[in-house]
């Protein structure tokens, strides 16, 4: 499973990925903007949103621009949260949940869904 294909280096474009390649990818760098949008409808005295990814597996550089650029389009402070293990990605958790009106998006990838039951329950 990988977030983005070819920021991670695997194929040198989405339509002539070269070589021997195939398959999908269903996340675009530009999804992290419409789901800070879809927090903010869902909830709208959210104050705070989290992008939450796993360094190794994640991609993050294709979501930063459009998770910040949505953020401050609602005025959302923007936290960009590298998590490399559980650990940390419980100690993240529980800090935010301390502060009112915060939102959590999760890149897709091995990391964020292999620990979906866990990130759901936190």
């Amino acid at each position: 499973m990988v977030a983005d294909p070819v920021g991670s280096g695997f194929v040198a474009s989405l339509p002539r990925p070269g070589g021997n390649a195939t398959g999908f990818t269903p996340i675009v760098g530009s999804l992290s903007g419409k789901w800070v949008e879809l927090l903010k409808e869902i909830a709208p005295r959210i104050a705070r949103v989290t992008l939450l990814f796993n360094p190794p597996t994640a991609f993050v550089e294709g979501h930063l621009g459009s998770f910040k650029a949505a953020a401050a389009s609602f005025s959302m402070e923007a936290i960009v949260a590298p998590v490399n293990d559980m650990p940390e990605l419980e100690s993240h958790i529980a800090t935010q949940t301390r502060k009112p009106n915060s939102g959590l998006v999760a890149i897709p990838d091995a990391f964020t869904q292999g620990h979906r039951a866990e990130i759901t329950a936190l």
